[in-house]
């Protein structure tokens, strides 16, 4: 199992830090989702394509509809959510976060 080196464990605290100054600076969670896909884009280097999915309102079956991102165009800018829809999903208080 590979371990994290002292410099990407600095460098992911760099970047939680500015997230959390850009947390208190926002008006907006869209503000905010939209500065932290471009902060994970430009610091980050190790992802080629960061985003965010967003649940439409009143969609049955679900949906996830694409927000912000930085990178090159999705191929999949909705999908109805489903068991086999994506990757890993983790579930973190009231967001899911998809994992591929």
């Amino acid at each position: 199992m590979a371990t994290k080196s002292k410099t990407d464990t600095s460098k992911v605290e760099e970047v939680r830090r500015a997230a959390d100054c850009l947390n208190s600076e926002v008006l907006s969670a869209d503000q905010l989702m939209k500065g932290i896909a471009l902060l994970l884009n430009q610091e980050m280097l190790r992802y080629n394509w960061v985003g965010f999915y967003m649940l439409e309102a009143g969609a049955n079956p679900p949906v996830l509809v694409l927000g912000h991102y930085q990178g090159a165009m999705t191929h999949t800018p909705a999908f109805i959510c489903t068991r086999a829809s994506a990757g890993r999903r983790h579930r973190r208080g009231r967001r899911w976060l998809w994992m591929t």
